[in-house]
C-alpha cells in the first residue's frame, strides 16, 4: 500500500494518478489510469493505493504551482519511511550532457548526449515560452544527421505549442541523441536531474590531493571547487562518482559541483593540510648530440609551468624524454611543458642520429589522445625527412570518415616530434585524425599517419 502526503504551493493545485506498469501514454485522462485524485486539490491532501498486482508502477505528479510531499510503503504490516521522509521513488532519468546550443536556447536547437541501457524510460515535461513552439526528437548513437527527417530518427514529438511531455523506452543500451528545437524559448518542468554530493574521501589533503566525490547526477560536470576555489584538473568518471585534484589556493570548506542540471555543495567541509612549498626545483639533464634550456637545478613558484627546449646537434632528433623516470611525449616542437608543479622533478632528454640524407619526408602519429570536451588537447605527431621545415596538415574524422575539423601548422621542423595544442568543441564520441606533411620544394609526405581521439 502507497500512502503520500501531498500540498500544492504557491496557491496552485496538484493532482497524482496511478498507471499502469510500462505505460507508454501518461495522459491524466489515458485508459492506463488506475487510481488518480481527481478533482485536482487546491490544500494539503493524501493518497492512499493498494496494487492489484506486481509493479513498477508509474506515479504522476501533476502541480501547476510546484508541490511537496512525503510518502511511505506498507509491505506485510511492515511501514518503511525512507531517511529523508520521502520515499525512494524511481528517480528520472537526466536529460544528460548539452552537447550543442545554449540552455533554454530561443531560435537554436539544443542537442542533448543521453546514455541509457536497454529499457529505460526517458520522460521530458517540457513548456513551449513567448507563444512559440516546441519539437523533441531521439536519434541513433553516433549520428551526424539531426535533421529532423533524417532516418536516424527513432522517436520524437509533432510541434507543440503548449505545455506536454515526451515519454520514450531505449530499445537498447547506448548514448542516445534528444534534439530540442524550439522557436522561441521553452523550459523543461521535469527531466534534469540535480546534482548531489553524499561524501568524499578523503576528507583532508594539502594542495595536489586526488579527492573522490560521490554522489547522484554528476554527469556533465562544469567545474568543481574546494571552498570556493575551483579545481583546475577534475575528471568525471560516472555519473555517481568525480575525481578532482585540490588545487593551489584551495580553503578549508565545502566542495561544490557545477552541472547543466545545478550546483551540488557538499554537507560536510574539506580540511586543507600542510600548503605546498612555495618554490620547488626542477633538474634537467640532456645526453650526448644536444642541450636543454634551462639546464641543471633551477628553483620555480609553486603552481608554475615551466618549459623546457631540446635542441638537437646537426643531424640528430630528439629521440626521448623523461620525466621522473618515466617517458613523456613532447608538448611543443622541441619543447616539454609541465602541468602545474607542486614538487620536485628531474627532466632529461637524449638524442639519436637522423636519417642520413632521407629523399622521402614520412610522419608519424605515434599517440592516441583523450580530450574533454570543451577542453584543450594536444594532438602529437613526428616527421622525418630532408632537413628543413614542412607544412602539416591535421585531419579529424568520424569513424565513417565525415571531416569534422582541420587544422594547419607551418613551418613545422623535419626529424622531429611535435606537440599541436587543439581546442576540443567537437561531440562526445570515437574520432581518427589523420596526419599529412609538405614542404616548400613541394615535397609530400608518402605516407598518411593517424591515430585515434576519445571525446569525453
Amino acid at each position: 500500500r502507497l500512502t503520500i502526503d501531498f500540498e500544492p504551493l504557491n496557491g496552485g493545485t496538484a493532482e497524482l494518478a496511478i498507471y499502469a506498469p510500462d505505460v507508454t501514454d501518461n495522459t491524466v485522462r489515458d485508459a492506463s489510469l488506475v487510481w488518480t485524485t481527481w478533482p485536482e486539490k487546491s490544500s494539503k491532501s493524501q493518497m492512499t493505493w493498494t496494487a492489484t498486482g506486481q509493479g513498477p508502477w508509474v506515479l504522476r505528479v501533476y502541480a501547476n504551482k510546484g508541490y511537496q510531499l512525503n510518502a511511505t510503503v506498507e509491505r506485510a504490516g511492515l511501514v518503511q519511511t525512507p531517511a529523508g521522509g520521502s520515499i525512494a521513488l524511481a528517480q528520472e532519468l537526466p536529460l544528460g550532457t548539452l552537447l550543442a546550443g545554449g540552455a533554454n536556447a530561443v531560435n537554436d536547437r539544443e542537442y542533448w548526449r543521453v546514455t541509457l541501457a536497454s529499457g529505460d524510460r526517458l520522460a521530458v515535461d517540457f513548456e513551449p515560452l513567448n507563444s512559440g513552439t516546441v519539437q523533441l526528437s531521439v536519434f541513433s548513437p553516433d549520428v551526424t544527421d539531426y535533421t529532423v527527417g533524417s532516418i536516424s530518427r527513432v522517436a520524437g514529438t509533432s510541434e507543440r505549442s503548449a505545455k506536454d511531455q515526451f515519454s520514450w523506452t531505449a530499445p537498447s543500451s547506448g548514448s542516445w541523441i534528444l534534439r530540442v528545437y524550439a522557436a522561441r524559448g521553452y523550459r523543461v518542468i521535469r527531466g534534469a536531474s540535480t546534482p548531489t554530493i553524499a561524501g568524499f574521501q578523503p576528507v583532508s589533503g594539502a594542495v595536489g590531493t586526488v579527492v573522490t566525490i560521490m554522489g547522484a547526477n554528476l554527469t556533465g560536470a562544469s567545474a568543481v571547487g574546494f571552498g570556493g576555489t575551483p579545481a583546475v584538473a577534475f575528471s568525471v568518471v560516472s555519473a555517481t562518482q568525480i575525481s578532482a585534484t585540490v588545487p593551489i589556493g584551495a580553503l578549508n570548506g565545502p566542495i561544490s559541483v557545477v552541472t547543466p542540471a545545478g550546483t551540488a555543495s557538499s554537507s560536510g567541509n574539506f580540511s586543507v593540510t600542510t600548503p605546498p612549498p612555495a618554490t620547488v626545483s626542477i633538474s634537467a639533464t640532456a645526453g650526448a648530440h644536444g642541450s636543454i634550456s634551462p639546464s641543471g637545478v633551477h628553483d620555480f613558484t609553486a603552481g608554475a609551468t615551466p618549459t623546457f627546449v631540446f635542441v638537437p646537434d646537426s643531424g640528430y632528433y630528439v629521440s626521448e624524454v623523461r620525466v621522473d623516470g618515466s617517458a613523456v611525449a613532447l608538448t611543443g616542437v622541441n619543447s616539454y611543458t609541465f602541468s602545474p608543479v607542486l614538487t620536485g622533478h628531474t627532466i632529461s632528454v637524449s638524442f639519436a642520429p637522423a636519417t642520413q640524407n632521407p629523399t622521402s619526408l614520412t610522419v608519424s602519429a605515434p599517440w592516441a589522445v583523450t580530450a574533454k570536451r570543451g577542453g584543450s588537447v594536444t594532438l602529437r605527431f613526428g616527421t622525418e625527412g630532408p632537413t628543413g621545415v614542412a607544412d602539416v596538415t591535421i585531419t579529424i574524422k568520424t569513424l565513417t570518415g565525415n571531416v569534422v575539423a582541420r587544422k594547419a601548422v607551418r613551418n613545422v621542423p623535419t626529424n622531429a616530434q611535435i606537440g599541436f595544442p587543439f581546442k576540443c568543441t567537437l561531440n562526445r564520441g570515437r574520432y581518427r585524425f589523420y596526419v599529412m606533411a609538405a614542404m616548400p620544394d613541394g615535397t609530400k609526405s608518402a605516407n598518411t599517419a593517424y591515430n585515434t581521439l576519445v571525446v569525453r
